[in-house]
C-alpha cells in the first residue's frame, strides 16, 4: 500500500507541474494550443467505431477501479501495524520484530497493572497509542507510573530494539465492569 501512495503522489505531483507548465504556456502563447489537438485526437481513437462498446466499458471499469485504490491508498494511513523494526542487522542477515508483536506485548503488560480493566491500540499515523480502561476505584496516577515503570527500558531489551514511544490514553469505565485481577 505504501507504494501505491508513493507512485501515486510522484504522479500527482507530475500532473500538477505539468499542468502549470501548459498554463503557463497557454497564457503566453508559447506552445500553440496543439496539445489540445493531441487531447482531441486521443479522445478520437478511443471512440473509434472499430472498438467494441464493451471494451470501452471494460477499460472505463478498469481505470475507474484503478482510480479507486489509488484513492483509497492516499487516505489509508501509514499504521505500525504494517511495519516491521530491524532489531539486528548483520553479514548473514537481519532479525526483525513485526509491529503487531510489538503492540500485543505492550497490551500484555498494560493490562497487568492492577487497575486496568483492558487495554487496546488505537489506530494512530506512526506512532504506537494505546487506550487504557481503567476499573472503579484505580488511581489514574498509580496506573500511570506502572505503565512508565513495565514499558521502561527493561521492556524494550527483552524485544531487543531500541524504546519506541507510547502514547496512554487513561479512560474510567462504568462501575459495572471487573478488572482482570477481581475476577481472577
Amino acid at each position: 500500500m505504501r507504494a501505491v501512495q508513493r507512485i501515486s503522489a510522484l504522479a500527482g505531483w507530475i500532473a500538477l507541474v505539468l499542468t502549470g507548465l501548459l498554463l503557463i504556456g497557454e497564457g503566453t502563447a508559447l506552445s500553440g494550443g496543439a496539445w489540445r489537438g493531441a487531447i482531441g485526437d486521443a479522445v478520437t481513437w478511443i471512440d473509434r467505431a472499430d472498438l467494441s462498446r464493451w471494451v470501452a466499458a471494460l477499460l472505463g471499469v478498469l481505470i475507474g477501479l484503478v482510480a479507486l485504490a489509488v484513492l483509497v491508498a492516499q487516505f489509508v494511513p501509514a499504521q505500525l501495524t504494517g511495519r516491521s523494526s530491524i532489531v539486528d542487522r548483520g553479514t548473514t542477515g537481519s532479525i526483525l520484530v513485526n509491529a503487531a508483536a510489538i503492540r500485543r506485548g505492550v497490551n500484555q503488560r498494560l493490562r497487568e497493572i492492577p487497575g486496568v480493566v483492558a487495554a487496546s491500540p488505537i489506530a494512530h499515523g506512526r506512532r504506537l497509542s494505546m487506550r487504557v480502561e481503567l476499573g472503579r476505584g484505580a488511581d489514574a496516577a498509580s496506573v500511570t507510573r506502572a505503565a512508565r515503570t513495565e514499558l521502561g527500558s527493561e521492556f524494550w531489551n527483552l524485544l531487543g530494539m531500541e524504546a519506541i514511544p507510547v502514547d496512554i490514553h487513561l479512560r474510567y469505565v462504568s462501575a459495572d465492569v471487573k478488572t482482570q485481577q477481581e475476577t481472577a
